[in-house]
């Protein structure tokens, strides 16, 4: 275990410098070491490091860092995603971010190191509040060394940096200029709606259904064009074997809702458009199931529910041949 840590330590103090030389100048030859400094701390991710005992709970960053501040490569990852300066640059216009592939590589992973690390701190709390019996004196107790320590995660939080980030990735993938990272910034849009499973919903939905909801028409249709290219684009996430993938819910019931709204087909065609495009994708990719499953589940909750539903009960699935309607 020491040497493995020791190597870890050595290994983010090295990127640390490498992410402290690149936010100077921001050359883009320097993109690939970004990418390999990426690689290699995406490595280290999975090998474990154990602990004996419960003093990584209760001095959590004396154990982690050798002090109580935030560690310095996270702050250096921070300076060089830079979430408020991405979307400032995002929002101008101009689209001048000549360094979207760094920025996103390495909030992909500091967000696969927070989910992470955020798991592994609350194993630890309930760990260190179980209840006591007979033999807990005689027990040896093996925690997992998260890589960001609770004065880490409080500082990605109160910084807000996902929620600044996802708003800059959402704009890159209505941008055509990123059409070559469109692929990956829909697929990290899907993995920061995702960080926390236990929430219905986060952040970063709360900025698209704000896009979608828009009371300009160019805003709110433009974002549910950008919508139908993230579900395209993150369609077989799953499929691949990847981490959960969090749905959009509430996003789409805002596209249901545009779809059954008559009004809408009068005032607002272009939205209408839109929404109508993204559903007979929906169907032709046999994706209608995921949206009748996603209603069922919020129908069923008390929370959520309009109605009162007791059961559901699906019917044999009609194909085109059968109703020429369908498309």
């Amino acid at each position: 275990r020491s040497q493995t840590d020791a190597c870890l330590t050595q290994c983010v103090s090295a990127l640390s410098s490498i992410f402290e030389i690149y936010t100077t100048r921001r050359d883009p030859q320097l993109i690939p070491l970004i990418d390999a400094s990426t690689a290699l701390l995406n490595a280290f991710l999975e090998v474990p490091i154990y602990y004996l005992g419960f003093d990584i709970v209760d001095n959590p960053d004396d154990v982690s860092n050798g002090h109580s501040e935030v560690q310095p490569w996270l702050k250096n990852m921070l300076k060089v995603i830079d979430g408020p300066g991405w979307l400032r640059e995002m929002r101008s216009g101009n689209e001048i971010c000549s360094d979207v592939s760094a920025r996103a590589s390495l909030l992909e992973l500091l967000c696969k190191i927070y989910v992470k690390s955020v798991s592994v701190l609350q194993q630890h709390e309930e760990a260190a509040h179980r209840p006591h019996d007979d033999f807990y004196d005689e027990m040896t107790h093996v925690l997992l060394k998260p890589l960001l320590g609770k004065r880490d995660v409080q500082f990605i939080e109160q910084g807000k940096v996902f929620g600044t980030c996802g708003e800059a990735v959402w704009l890159g993938i209505a941008s055509r200029k990123f059409c070559c990272e469109q692929q990956r910034l829909a697929r990290l849009l899907v993995e920061l709606h995702s960080r926390r499973p236990q929430e219905a919903s986060s952040d970063v939905e709360s900025i698209v259904v704000q896009a979608l909801t828009s009371t300009d028409d160019m805003i709110c249709t433009e974002a549910a064009r950008t919508f139908h290219r993230v579900w395209v684009l993150t369609r077989n996430l799953e499929e691949g074997g990847g981490a959960y993938r969090k749905p959009f819910n509430r996003a789409v019931m805002i596209l249901l809702g545009v779809l059954a709204d008559e009004s809408v087909s009068k005032t607002r065609t272009e939205l209408k458009a839109a929404a109508s495009a993204w559903f007979q994708d929906c169907s032709k990719h046999h994706d209608l199931p995921k949206i009748v499953q996603m209603l069922s589940t919020m129908l069923m909750n008390p929370v959520t529910a309009r109605i009162s539903i007791q059961y559901i009960r699906q019917e044999t699935k009609m194909t085109q041949e059968e109703c020429a309607a369908i498309p």
